[in-house]
């Protein structure tokens, strides 16, 4: 008999109230998700897992949250979780719960930006340098927008395989470069840095030719996570303080090729 497991699936997270069962089989066949799926599992198999499969999840109690078929709900462990379960989204401040923790945390989604799902890990505001801000630091809070806030990105365990990084506000973004860090960056470059895999341009109205912009070499690479007073990022391997401050951007140049013109503003650092 092929082994299978029951998780909740629900039209919109829930926001439609309507759910039903997916399965996901051993042999790694992947998950079925629909209306349809629970005629995958035979009577008897429901009965001895006991799930009783015409539960449903309450869309006020589980908002942004998972629903199980018992009627409860469990927290994503990121924003790209929250994404991909398809729930009733938008731009704000979630609970979310590490894989494997117990305690929840507070974290800002932005689920607009190239196809949303990002955790927002650092955020500059005002005019005074921080120590406490970077990858491995926890400062601020993520609902006062008037100081710096950056989260233990790290302690958090959040994914990190793409960054998105902006100029703006969370209400007013101005530009965007979604960054692909070097293979196995949460591990390797305590003190080092490493060549990025990928710089592409979202959004920049200052610097909108094809080619001029798109990429730049202030973005080329990253790393130096130990630091506790920057986000690292710039076009060589010494990090010199280049990167995401608690005053802003700090890339030294002020021209599309090199910084997307990002320097000396504020901004923010999402991960996904």
């Amino acid at each position: 008999m092929r082994t299978m497991a029951l998780v909740a699936w629900s039209l919109g997270g829930c926001g439609l109230g309507i759910s039903g069962a997916a399965i996901e089989l051993a042999d790694g066949g992947g998950p079925q998700a629909g209306p349809d799926a629970a005629a995958a599992v035979d009577d008897a198999s429901i009965g001895d897992a006991g799930v009783d499969a015409g539960s449903t999840c309450d869309p006020t109690k589980c908002a942004g949250r998972r629903c199980l078929l018992d009627g409860g709900c469990s927290f994503f462990a990121d924003c790209r979780g929250l994404r991909d379960e398809g729930a009733p989204t938008g731009n704000g401040v979630y609970p979310l719960r590490q894989e494997g923790g117990t305690n929840t945390f507070d974290a800002y989604c932005e689920m607009t930006l190239a196809d949303g799902g990002w955790t927002l890990v650092g955020q500059s505001a005002g005019t005074q340098e921080s120590d406490d801000f970077g990858w491995g630091e926890d400062t601020g809070s993520v609902t006062d927008t008037t100081r710096p806030y950056s989260i233990d990105a790290f302690a958090r365990r959040l994914r990190i395989t793409e960054v998105l990084a902006v100029v703006g506000t969370r209400e007013s973004p101005v530009a965007a470069y979604v960054i692909r860090p070097p293979a196995n960056f949460t591990t390797n470059f305590e003190a080092s840095a490493g060549a990025v895999l990928e710089r592409r341009r979202i959004m920049n109205p200052a610097c909108t030719d094809p080619t001029i912009g798109a990429e730049p070499s202030m973005f080329a690479w990253m790393g130096h996570t130990e630091r506790d007073d920057h986000f690292f990022f710039r076009d060589g391997s010494n990090h010199d303080g280049y990167g995401l401050r608690a005053v802003g951007w700090r890339l030294n140049y002020d021209g599309c090729p090199q910084d997307g013109r990002f320097h000396q503003k504020h901004g923010m650092l999402f991960v996904r």
